[in-house]
């Protein structure tokens, strides 16, 4: 039996540590062999997008992982020309356990670590960290711009939509995904079809 191919304009890839570790690229050809799209995006695509939109270079960056893949992380962002002023991590090996880290946590080792810093830009990676409402409250705190994994993925995902609206009380003048507004529905927590906006966001379990 045929299977039934859904066609949805834009696709994004749940998981940035796989983005960085398989490569966006081939993410990019992978999903685009086995449905039709019109554009893909990955959690750290849409980072660097954040950061090419708001010109920051000097990045605080914080995650849950191991130190061998945060050490990616960071030399992946080293490598597309931005400056890690400072890097710190959960050393957390189970992506069940860091999805368990509370946003008190997050928001506090972000404010301990990087409010003496001279920097531009935040980055909280991975899609398992429960962050995104952080953001408008990090930046006001830091007085920088600040986002996540979900957080950015979201925001490149209504741009590839065509979707230009901003709301500037929700960081980096993006959005805020627990209040959408009608046209920009997009499941927090999972897999969700916006048929207006014409865009799924799924992959991988997180990271």
């Amino acid at each position: 039996r045929r299977q039934r191919q859904m066609c949805i304009r834009d696709r994004g890839y749940g998981c940035t540590s796989a983005s960085v570790i398989i490569g966006e690229d081939k993410i990019f050809q992978t999903i685009k062999a086995d449905c039709q799209t019109s554009s893909v995006t990955t959690p750290i695509t849409a980072c660097l997008a954040a950061l090419k939109t708001l010109r920051g270079k000097k990045i605080g960056l914080l995650t849950p992982y191991v130190g061998e893949v945060n050490s990616l992380i960071q030399r992946y962002f080293e490598a597309h020309e931005y400056c890690i002023t400072k890097s710190i991590t959960f050393s957390e090996i189970d992506d069940n356990r860091a999805g368990k880290i509370t946003p008190a946590s997050i928001s506090d080792a972000v404010v301990d670590q990087f409010s003496r810093e001279d920097m531009d830009f935040v980055f909280i990676s991975c899609t398992s960290l429960r962050a995104v409402e952080l953001v408008p409250i990090l930046e006001g705190k830091l007085q920088c711009n600040v986002t996540t994994s979900n957080h950015a993925l979201a925001w490149h995902m209504l741009r590839l939509s065509g979707i230009d609206d901003k709301y500037s009380d929700k960081g980096l003048s993006l959005i805020h995904i627990s209040e959408p507004t009608r046209t920009e529905r997009i499941a927090y927590d999972g897999l969700m079809v916006e048929k207006k906006m014409g865009a799924v966001w799924g992959g991988g379990g997180g990271g």
